[in-house]
């Protein structure tokens, strides 16, 4: 299974600016779990932000519900999770910790907010 090093920064839009926050080891599920909250506090789903339409079954009876007319494909949830994690000028990324030029690009981007020595010693820890 894969695990990320993530960025996760307020929206640009908050007061006082926006504040960082660097933390390793977050797996993909970990990361669609975090989304599908978001998504439950703004009446939102990673199915719609995937553009998956819903469809009624057994409507008219009391066995009545709505489902996604797909499931996600490969990927497909990952992604929206992403987008919603990004949404309202927020900022999440993502760094895969197995792979060395993104652990390079983790520590790069870091350097550039201000966060370089966090993300070398998480780096040197998790990577």
């Amino acid at each position: 299974m894969k695990h990320y090093f993530a960025i996760i920064g307020t929206s640009r839009n908050a007061f006082g600016g926006v504040r960082y926050t660097l933390t390793p080891y977050n797996s993909e599920s970990d990361i669609i779990g975090f989304a599908h909250e978001e998504c439950a506090r703004s009446g939102e789903s990673l199915e719609s932000i995937a553009g998956i339409g819903f469809k009624t079954i057994n409507e008219g009876t009391d066995d009545e519900e709505i489902v996604a007319e797909r499931e996600f494909a490969e990927g497909e949830e990952f992604q929206a999770a992403l987008s919603k994690l990004n949404d309202d000028g927020r900022l999440y990324s993502v760094f895969d910790d197995s792979d060395p030029e993104q652990v390079l690009c983790f520590i790069e981007v870091a350097d550039r907010i201000g966060e370089g020595e966090r993300a070398r010693e998480l780096a040197e820890k998790f990577a």
